[in-house]
């Protein structure tokens, strides 16, 4: 019974971890998209340095 629990726990704990792992690479794959259509935006003005 309590082997089974730490089993459901552990997989449970898998899949949130898998979950995050996915959110994360979408935000990251988000915040890419914005900074390159930036640098893209950016390269048709001169610099300001």
């Amino acid at each position: 019974m309590i082997g089974q629990a730490k089993q459901a726990i552990d997989g449970e704990r898998a899949a949130a971890v898998a979950d995050l792992k996915a959110e994360v690479a979408k935000l990251s794959l988000e915040i890419a998209e914005q900074l390159v259509r930036q640098e893209l935006k950016d390269d048709g003005h001169p610099n300001k340095s």
